[in-house]
């Protein structure tokens, strides 16, 4: 079995893993998409380092539903959406995080994001 980063393996917040195709998660390896924080339209897009370095994925997000990082902290994002995300520092949408705006990005989030869930 092959060993995937902590970022590439979500799982929904009924803890099933779920595929990387049906989430539409990608890994992003152009430098410059990183250095910039560069997310497609429609994804979230995040990076377990600050200044948008380190593993990176991306995610076309559906409202309502709570997205976690198995076990590493996204300390950078950029919401791509036109949905607010409702950010947590632990899994499965649970303890008091903040609200990320729709088209906004952070190279230095407040805190470290375990999951998060968009909202209309």
């Amino acid at each position: 079995m092959v060993s995937m980063s902590p970022l590439k393996t979500l799982v929904r917040s009924t803890g099933v893993p779920a595929a990387a195709g049906c989430l539409g998660f990608t890994v992003m390896s152009a430098p410059a998409q990183a250095a910039s924080g560069a997310c497609e339209q429609n994804h979230v897009c995040l990076w377990s380092g600050k200044n948008f370095t380190g593993t990176s994925g991306k995610i076309a997000a559906q409202p309502g539903k709570c997205y976690n990082s198995r076990s590493v902290p996204a300390q950078s994002m950029n919401n791509n959406t036109r949905y607010f995300l409702r950010t947590f520092p632990k899994a499965n949408c649970k303890g008091h995080g903040w609200t990320m705006n729709w088209g906004t990005k952070s190279n230095d989030l407040p805190q470290g994001v375990m999951s998060f869930m968009p909202v209309k």
